[in-house]
């Protein structure tokens, strides 16, 4: 006969599962694999794992004054 105690079985555990997958970087040079929950830069539609990615497929350089 099953139980019938509803603490007999708990939650699942949501770290078992494995996060989903959103993108990967739009920086062809870096292509991390963005998952859900991580923090990301955007730039309209695209994400960025970083802002140095961001800036680098802006075309951004240092120059000094």
């Amino acid at each position: 006969m099953p139980s019938l105690d509803r603490f007999a079985r708990g939650l699942p555990d949501p770290q078992e599962q494995e996060p989903a997958h959103v993108m990967d970087c739009t920086n062809v040079e870096c292509s991390k694999p963005i998952y859900a929950g991580d923090k990301v830069w955007r730039d309209g539609s695209e994400l960025y794992c970083c802002l140095k990615c961001l800036a680098a497929d802006r075309g951004a350089y240092t120059i000094y004054a």
